[in-house]
């Protein structure tokens, strides 16, 4: 079977080209509400018309609408939604809606002959009916001189009729010459709908050439055998794969025929591609063009673009289907004459697959001009960063070098099984002490800017706002980005410019809030972008009949097709060798409960998106490994939607976890064992291709030693659907439940296999790694707080690493969970010390939210407190809580910590920001903590000092009475001279407020010289 094509960087539709598609969004300007589901892509404003009829020009394309109405006189009535008619006397929603049962209808026409592709209706109930009729000019239908749409409950306001192929369409419909008017109706269901948007396509000229056109870029000329005729009709697409390795502008497509069935018009259209057919389902480049007259077998056609388009380097396909009862035989090779593309087909429900001989390629040239390559970067690994959502420290289980077992105590869950994970950490370093921040933005932020929230190339403190404890508070939050400001160089930038391609797939989150589509992935440094939106959740992780909800980028669109047999077999229970779905009996030790989930129960189900994640990544590593542009590396970021909220898992893993499977103490949610396991099969899906790029079951070909993978989360888990015991608090919460988490790195033969290092980690730290083990520079002229741990995880034994202290400012509030904080971590003599300074003592949660009550925040006297959780995994015993004894073990420690938090909070950089809080009353602003943790002062005579002692010379024996406080514990030292000290006594208990320890033996005390004694008290 002949290469697949490689999908390498994005595309770039010169501003000049009219013969795209131009969509006339009737939607409020700059609105995302209602039918709005593209974003702020309102482009014709009907709002304030109030007016009989309007024109708009999208594209070149010229439009005239007009508002009927047998009731009355009638204007366009619109909102933020889309428009409809206004009848006299109407008011409310019926003043926007067009009402059959009013005889209220729209007439429309465009300026040039064009073919309307779709058509989007908000309100469009269950049986309720649009009718498109002929009015005046030329008929365009197909059958008598209507269409009708009929509404089945499945079209939503993001959901785009397509005239030529939706199955509630009747009739059908081909060019609609210029000046053409046509009428839109509604009857029957709710009689009520909105018109939120049409799509029109214009057309392209068609003619023989018998001369081949000049220049070719790229083509699959006539072998002379082994030919092969397919057909191009009406719903039995075909197209043509190519791939272009530098930019080029094109200028006309050609095409060998077969000959003519029925001669009329026919759709092109020009679409990025992945693996060989259409992936991104808008395309580039749409018309329509007639066959030319007199087309016989062996002629070519040429089919021109009116402007020409300029595209970046990667793989494109290039589609024809008929219109009407047009139909055309188009000629192919047999042979694998044509190594970097394929032709297809999209002739049944299957969808876009290759033709039925996979070598095939149509005969066919790309005409127009292209730049020379760039020089392909040498000597640098894949990367692979995985970031899972709302995943718990607990949530994983990995065996005995796992990132959640410490000291031998193995934390992991017993419940959730998650054998692609186990295979990682054998197979790599698990980091046991890596932090991020409470909830997925700020997380996400840090990650791809190397920065702290403080720094101005972030900014991104929290999740909506700073201000989410209700409006008693004391405090106000200062106003934040929800997006990474499009001036700062991401980590995806700075590969991209060393000569990665770069692509994103998932939850994005931190654009298109203040900065606009400018932050999005495919605009900041992502050459693909596979679903990546502003949104928080994925609103719905099933597809419905094949589409996304809409908090999903259209990247994954092509991913949606509900399951079927074949894909059950040949993905989800797949390899033989090793089935996808029975992975935990790799590992029976580690899952002494291991059994299999049956996918075969799925039948044609709705897709998960897990899995579309999982298609995509498989599909985007065998495109780049097996393309024209192989020789460059690539930076996969796979952001998994899962596990977030709504708990939605397949099927057949609620029923594996439901059925046989004891649950632990702490997990026992089916649902959230599914979804969690559900993730771990597409990473496992993820390291197969890695073994494997081509999928021929030849590792001859992996890349696996030569990819970094990095596994991380982007906070602590949700407590509801999981726990993080023994961690304490959840996701929002600057407690250790909220900011710990899981972090696995893999690379076969770089990075030591089935090892632990404990040195701390923050988020910020991974773009430093990524680009130095890259060897790629960092960007000059930025400050970054990351600290690389590259030369660290190649050899953390020969290696070691003492990072800075890590560092927290949020000064805002989040329901229960978060109140004004600064926050330390650092390591000090070898132990885990947490400082916190609470700005706000009385907040104890938002009174009007639900979120964890049974896990809030209690009032505190005093704003700092200090927790050792290197012994106190579970922070539960303040060491600065007022004890005096408390401030002589610890009190150096907390004013060392605050003293480099304060230098932290206070630092000159041009770049910092560090908002302040402000008093709610009075508007002045707070500062910040100090420097000093306040003193714990007790008058002499009860500090911690001797206050008798004796000695029994003959008995040789001393005893010794001293301050002391109850719930403390002493030991009691010996010297000869001050040089050095022995152990006399060990873990002496408190006797309250003065201790005594009596006839303590030394034999030592009978020999000649002085004898010295001290105690010490013990942490």
């Amino acid at each position: 079977m002949m290469p697949r094509p490689s999908l390498l960087l994005p595309i770039l539709v010169s501003s000049a080209l009219s013969s795209h598609a131009a969509v006339f969004d009737f939607s409020e300007t700059g609105s995302t509400s209602g039918n709005n589901s593209q974003g702020a892509s309102g482009n014709v404003n009907v709002s304030d018309a109030s007016v009989p009829s309007t024109t708009a020009t999208i594209d070149g394309v010229a439009l005239s609408l007009t508002a009927l109405s047998t009731s009355g006189a009638a204007e366009i009535g619109a909102n933020g939604q889309g428009f409809g008619v206004s009848t006299d006397n109407e008011s409310g929603a019926n003043e926007t809606r067009l009402e059959g049962d009013k005889g209220e209808s729209i007439q429309f026409s465009f300026g040039q002959d064009v073919l309307l592709d779709s058509l989007r209706f908000g309100n469009f109930s269950n049986g309720e009916t649009a009718v498109l009729s002929f009015v005046s000019g030329v008929n365009p239908f197909t059958s008598g001189s209507s269409l009708s749409i009929t509404g089945d409950g499945n079209q939503g306001p993001a959901y785009d009729i397509l005239l030529s192929s939706d199955p509630i369409v009747t009739g059908g419909i081909s060019i609609i010459q210029a000046n053409t008017v046509l009428e839109l109706t509604i009857s029957g269901g709710g009689n009520d709908v909105l018109l939120n948007e049409f799509s029109v396509s214009p057309t392209l000229q068609a003619s023989i050439v018998t001369t081949p056109p000049t220049p070719v870029l790229t083509e699959n000329p006539n072998p002379a055998t082994n030919v092969g005729i397919t057909i191009v009709a009406a719903g039995n697409q075909k197209g043509q794969s190519f791939s272009l390795g530098a930019p080029a502008t094109i200028g006309s497509f050609v095409f060998e025929s077969g000959g003519v069935a029925t001669p009329g018009d026919f759709k092109i259209a020009l679409h990025q591609a992945m693996d060989g057919i259409p992936w991104l389902l808008d395309p580039i480049v749409s018309g329509i063009a007639s066959l030319p007259s007199g087309l016989v077998a062996g002629d070519r056609f040429q089919i021109t673009l009116p402007t020409a388009v300029e595209l970046k380097r990667g793989s494109y396909i290039i589609t024809l289907e008929g219109l009407g009862s047009t139909s055309f035989p188009l000629r192919f090779s047999e042979d694998p004459l044509y190594p970097t593309g394929a032709g297809a087909r999209n002739n049944s429900a299957l969808g876009w697959r290759p033709l039925n001989n996979p070598d095939a390629d149509l005969l066919f040239a790309v005409i127009g001009t292209q730049e020379a390559s760039p020089p392909v970067p040498t000597g640098k690994p894949n990367i692979v960063f995985i970031l899972a959502d709302d995943l718990g420290w607990t949530d994983i289980q990995c065996g005995p070098t796992g990132p959640n077992v410490i000291n031998g105590t193995n934390h992991g869950t017993s419940f959730y099984q998650t054998p692609n994970l186990a295979r990682l950490a054998t197979e790599g370093l698990s980091f046991t002490h890596t932090f991020v921040h409470p909830n997925c933005a700020p997380t996400r932020a840090a990650l791809l800017s190397g920065q702290y929230p403080s720094r101005s190339g972030n900014g991104v403190y929290h999740v909506d706002s700073l201000n989410r404890g209700g409006s008693g508070t004391t405090y106000l939050g200062p106003s934040q980005n929800e997006d990474i400001p499009v001036a700062h160089v991401i980590s995806p930038e700075a590969l991209q410019e060393a000569g990665y391609v770069t692509a994103h797939l998932g939850k994005y989150h931190v654009a298109n809030h203040e900065t606009g589509l400018a932050s999005m992935p495919e605009n900041q440094g992502f050459d693909f972008n596979f679903g990546g939106k502003e949104n928080g959740n994925p609103g719905n992780f099933f597809a419905s009949s094949g589409v996304w909800n809409t908090a999903i980028g259209p990247g994954l669109a092509s991913y949606a097709a509900p399951y079927d047999q074949s894909y059950i077999d040949t993905v989800l229970k797949a390899p033989p060798s090793n089935p996808l779905n029975d992975r935990a009996s790799n590992y029976p030790l580690i899952f002494p409960q291991e059994k299999p989930n049956d996918p075969d129960v799925l039948g044609n189900d709705n897709k998960h998106l897990t899995d579309a994640m999982g298609d995509a990544a498989t599909a985007f590593i065998r495109d780049h490994t097996t393309g024209n542009l192989a020789d460059r590396p690539l930076y996969m970021q796979v952001h998994f939607y899962a596990v977030h909220t709504p708990i939605q898992d397949r099927p057949d893993l609620t029923t594996k976890y439901a059925t046989g499977i004891t649950p632990s103490a702490t997990h026992d949610n089916v649902d959230y064992a599914g979804l969690v396991e559900g993730m771990d099969q597409n990473i496992g899906r993820i390291l197969d291709r890695l073994d494997d790029p081509n999928g021929d079951g030849d590792p001859s070909d992996s890349i696996a030693d030569n990819t970094l993978i990095v596994f991380i989360s982007d906070n602590g888990g949700h407590i509801g659907p999981t726990d993080n015991d023994p961690l304490r608090h959840r996701k929002g919460s600057f407690w250790n439940g909220g900011l710990r988490v899981p972090m696995i790195l893999r690379q076969p033969g770089t990075v030591p296999a089935a090892s632990q290092t404990d040195t701390l980690v923050h988020a910020v730290d991974i773009y430093p790694t990524l680009l130095e083990h890259a060897g790629v520079s960092m960007p000059a002229g930025i400050t970054f707080d990351g600290e690389s741990f590259a030369a660290h995880m190649t050899d953390p034994v020969g290696t070691p690493r003492k990072r800075s202290p890590i560092f927290y400012h949020f000064p805002g509030y989040l329901d229960q969970r978060a109140r004004p904080v600064d926050v330390a971590i650092a390591r000090i003599d070898g132990e885990d010390y947490k400082l916190i300074y609470n700005y706000d003592l009385t907040y104890t949660g938002n009174p009007s939210s639900t979120e964890d009550q049974q896990e809030g925040l209690d009032p505190l006297g005093d704003p700092w407190q200090l927790f050792k959780f290197s012994s106190d995994i579970s922070e539960t015993t303040d060491l600065i809580d007022g004890s005096y004894s408390n401030h002589l073990l610890y009190g150096d420690i907390a004013d060392q910590m605050a003293s480099q938090m304060d230098d932290w909070l206070t630092q000159p950089d041009p770049d910092w920001e560090a908002h302040k809080l402000t008093l709610r009353s009075t508007g002045a602003e707070v500062d910040y903590p100090g420097p000093d943790v306040a003193d714990v002062v007790v008058p002499f005579g009860q500090t911690f000092h001797i206050t008798a002692s004796s000695v029994d010379l003959s008995a040789k024996t001393v005893t010794l009475t001293w301050n002391s406080e109850a719930g403390f514990s002493y030991d009691i030292e010996v010297s000869d001279g001050l040089g050095s000290w022995s152990p006399l006594a060990t873990d002496v208990p408190s006797g309250g407020a003065s201790t005594t320890a009596a006839d303590l033996a030394d034999p030592g005390i009978s020999l000649p010289g002085r004898r010295f004694y001290r105690v010490v008290l013990t942490p």
